[in-house]
């Protein structure tokens, strides 16, 4: 067989066996002509879907959730914008990486700067959730893509402190035996995690629950607690996560959108001043909302995104 080259394309319908069962569930929930597709971008295979038309919008998960998370977001947005949602390396159907060996700068952000080449994004706006906020500030930071604005969802970057509930996950052998053992992988452990960090469970759908559970098992390198353990160390955050001393750089119309009941990236007013180091920063709390405001409070969400990137 022929190896893929950078502009070899995998496209598949709905019903491809590529895509995993839950993976096509939610798009087909999704509706909106959602298209499931897959690139090889140097020795990386990256999953994303499209939608719509109009100005490119991209969409950065968190951790390891895959594009699957923007489930109550990409219709509407596809009305409005030609709508990419991508698989980091490490996550969904995108290639695996050992989440101690997995190098963010290279794997996430160089990986990210070569598709929007290879697809030819620019100008595009770009919309991050958690390390998908930071990887949004690593690319407007390296200058190397058009990006016309960012909005950036309870994003990584703005503190050097780890969450409290996460600094066991810091040490190492703790975050592999709890993976192991009491938070073993399994369809209610993982969404028993994904709950963590939301206020409103109710707003939490069993079809994104299942999607979740498939693309994560098959390996223990796959799980979560792996994932935050290479993102922060017991007290602080690693060092290659803090941006605090290049947020002035950021010379583009910057959203932050936080939640009130955020347990990860709370609203204090220590994390204000560091939203207020961005020059055009505009920062939006919602009310009884957790780390992600984008499924909680979707309506108002989409309806915001909207608004900011329609805006002169």
């Amino acid at each position: 067989m022929t190896p893929l080259r950078n502009l070899d394309l995998i496209s598949f319908d709905l019903n491809n066996s590529m895509s995993t069962s839950a993976e096509t569930k939610l798009a087909e929930l999704i509706g909106s002509n959602l298209k499931i597709e897959r690139i090889l971008v140097d020795d990386i295979l990256i999953n994303f879907v499209v939608s719509g038309s109009g100005p490119n919008l991209l969409l950065l998960h968190g951790l390891n959730m895959g594009w699957g998370q923007w489930y109550p977001n990409i219709r509407e947005f596809s009305r409005h914008f030609r709508v990419y949602a991508v698989d980091f390396p490490g996550a969904g159907g995108s290639t695996k990486i050992h989440p101690r060996t997995i190098n963010f700068e290279r794997h996430l952000v160089g990986s990210l700067e070569e598709f929007i080449r290879i697809k030819n994004l620019t100008p595009l706006n770009i919309l991050g959730h958690s390390i998908g906020g930071w990887v949004a500030l690593r690319l407007v930071l390296r200058k190397r893509s058009m990006i016309n604005k960012i909005i950036l969802v309870s994003p990584l970057g703005f503190s050097e402190r780890t969450p409290w509930r996460y600094r066991l996950l810091g040490i190492h052998f703790l975050a592999q035996l709890l993976a192991r053992t009491v938070m073993r992988h399994s369809r209610s452990n993982m969404k028993k995690f994904t709950e963590s960090v939301f206020h409103d469970v109710s707003t939490l759908k069993e079809e994104f629950v299942d999607y979740y559970y498939e693309s994560t098992r098959g390996s223990i390198i796959n799980h979560p607690f792996l994932f935050l353990n290479r993102l922060a160390g017991f007290l602080k955050v690693r060092k290659e996560f803090v941006l605090l001393d290049e947020l002035s750089k950021v010379g583009i119309p910057t959203l932050v959108i936080l939640g009130e009941k955020d347990p990860i990236v709370s609203p204090t007013k220590k994390q204000s001043e560091a939203f207020g180091l961005i020059p055009a920063a505009q920062v939006e709390i919602f009310l009884n909302t957790g780390h992600v405001p984008s499924t909680e409070k979707s309506e108002e969400f989409n309806k915001l995104v909207i608004h900011f990137l329609k805006s002169n």
